[in-house]
């Protein structure tokens, strides 16, 4: 672009990606000068990997770094990066225009956005040079505390004749909203690798809900449970008293005799 000899633009910049997606706009009467306050004659933009990306977020399309790092603008510079439609995750809460800090983190751009033909623009101002991208916010949600409760029922219960466990069971799994958006999430309760419950929930940021599925009608053996990667177990079985069983029945056989043997001996006395 044509320069004045102390680096002010003579016309407008308009400097548009080769697809026509993005655009960074320097208007005309902006000075332009590298880090050691000189001319600068020459601004380089490649794609590159978005460092550090924020818990719950996701890089929408691709990152740009802007060379040399250390210009300043008399005037701000403008911004703009596109992408389609379907690069936007289907769970975004929010788009966002993103700068790489010299802190380390990822710092937002005050936007406006635009939309034509399925494709998103975020326009913002510009102030200095390092790596932008544009960035989806998505729900950020924490499953824990995985239990598994089989139930138990016992035949007659007094004595304890036999105990049935896991005929049925209980699973249960916190889940907490650790994300900065309201938002849905399913909870999917996976029995022996297939799909046994599907729980739909909606949290606010920092909440946290217990949820609980039941399992019905086992099968006798092992079963197997997982939620969101979590796993766990549990057994249906069936123990039998056999000590009690056999020791009653004895002491029934016990008392038979000595019944019918105590009838035989009362009748002989009454014959006498």
């Amino acid at each position: 672009m044509p320069v004045t000899p102390d680096s002010i633009l003579c016309r407008d910049c308009n400097a548009y990606s080769p697809d026509d997606l993005h655009l960074l706009f320097i208007e005309e009467h902006t000075q332009v000068l590298d880090e050691n306050g000189d001319p600068l004659k020459l601004i380089v933009i490649r794609k590159t990997n978005a460092p550090n990306l924020p818990l719950y977020a996701v890089l929408v399309s691709e990152a740009f770094d802007f060379t040399p790092s250390g210009t300043t603008f008399s005037k701000l510079a403008h911004l703009t990066l596109g992408h389609a439609m379907e690069d936007v995750p289907d769970d975004a809460a929010r788009l966002l225009l993103a700068y790489f800090g010299e802190d380390g983190t990822w710092h937002p751009v005050t936007t406006d956005d635009t939309q034509l033909a399925g494709i998103t623009a975020l326009t913002g101002e510009l102030g200095h040079f390092t790596v932008f991208a544009t960035i989806a916010e998505v729900p950020g949600f924490e499953v824990s505390n995985l239990s598994v409760t089989p139930s138990r029922t016992e035949i007659w219960p007094f004595l304890t004749f036999a105990v049935r466990t896991g005929q049925n069971a209980e699973v249960s799994v916190d889940v907490a909203n650790v994300g900065e958006h309201e938002a849905d999430c399913p909870v999917i309760l996976e029995y022996h690798g297939e799909v046994a419950a599907n729980h739909n929930m909606s949290l606010a940021p920092g909440e946290k809900e217990q949820v609980v599925f039941h399992l019905t009608d086992a099968t006798t053996g092992r079963h197997f449970v997982e939620v969101a990667g979590l796993t766990g177990e549990f057994t249906h079985s069936l123990w039998i008293n056999w000590a009690l069983i056999i020791g009653l029945g004895a002491g029934m056989v016990i008392v038979a005799l000595l019944a019918f043997f105590g009838i035989r001996w009362l009748r002989r006395r009454l014959v006498v």
